[in-house]
């Protein structure tokens, strides 16, 4: 039986001989374990009226019956979710914060399709100075994402800049960067509307700012300043720029797809000051 199983598992011949052994592999494993669950049965139907065999079948019957919840076990394993093994696999080399960041963005986003809680938690300067809700300032970066802004994020902080980020700064520096940043950069979108509001524009006061790309831009201008003397491709474009200039030409390019957005450049302001 084993020699049938081996020779269904492990195919001679060319590549696509290998390829259509591996791709029955887990069905050999199985079949393998229901035959000899089949043969123990048999057996001991077959001892039934000899009393002199019964202890060896039954011995016999607990060996095959371990073989065969093994090879069982084996089959299932072979045939795991692809995506429960990425996750596995992403989550294992992740450090913690950039996982936590990344896990946190994706429900904050599934969320927003239940709830709308733009209006109560975007960084208003009317509401965080003369209303005193601070928490604007901190969760600001829970509203106000796209489905294709945050799924690029998601990319950025939890498997791209953000972990190579974390792995030379360390968790610690990176959890206190996140925190310090998110109301750095709200605030300081806070305190430049309250002085165009100064300068003849009281409106400003009531502009809003939200989305997770200020606190984006800030890790990626951080890690690309680690490292200013290289250079790094723009996007999908074929042009190469240099890391300490990176940051600055990516704020360009998206105030030419979605217009100029203060929270932005405060965010790649935030990066160069820290750094």
């Amino acid at each position: 039986m084993r020699a049938a199983a081996a020779s269904i598992c492990w195919p001679t011949g060319s590549a696509s001989g290998l390829a259509r052994g591996a791709a029955m592999r887990p069905r050999a494993r199985r079949t393998e374990g229901l035959l000899k669950a089949f043969v123990c049965a048999k057996s001991r139907s077959a001892a039934a009226t000899r009393p002199g065999a019964i202890v060896f079948v039954t011995r016999r019957c607990a060996s095959l019956n371990f073989q065969g919840d093994r090879a069982l076990s084996e089959g299932m394993e072979d045939t795991e979710n692809p995506v429960n093994r990425a996750y596995n696999g992403w989550y294992g080399r992740t450090p913690i914060v950039c996982r936590g960041l990344a896990i946190g963005l994706a429900a904050c986003y599934a969320f927003s399709w239940m709830l709308d809680l733009r209006g109560a938690l975007a960084a208003v300067p009317f509401y965080v100075v003369r209303r005193y809700q601070l928490w604007r300032l901190v969760l600001a970066p829970c509203v106000g994402n796209s489905l294709l802004g945050s799924i690029v994020a998601l990319f950025v902080v939890g498997d791209g800049v953000g972990p190579r980020l974390e792995q030379s700064l360390g968790s610690v520096r990176m959890v206190w960067l996140v925190l310090s940043a998110t109301p750095a950069i709200f605030g300081g979108f806070c305190l430049l509307c309250y002085v165009a509001a100064l300068a003849g524009h009281p409106t400003a006061v009531l502009a809003d700012a939200s989305g997770c790309w200020g606190l984006v831009l800030a890790l990626v201008t951080l890690e690309c300043l680690s490292a200013p003397e290289a250079t790094r491709r723009l996007l999908c474009i074929p042009i190469n720029v240099p890391r300490e200039r990176y940051p600055l030409a990516l704020l360009l390019l998206f105030s030419l797809f979605s217009g100029p957005d203060l929270s932005l450049a405060l965010g790649v302001a935030f990066g160069y000051a820290d750094h």
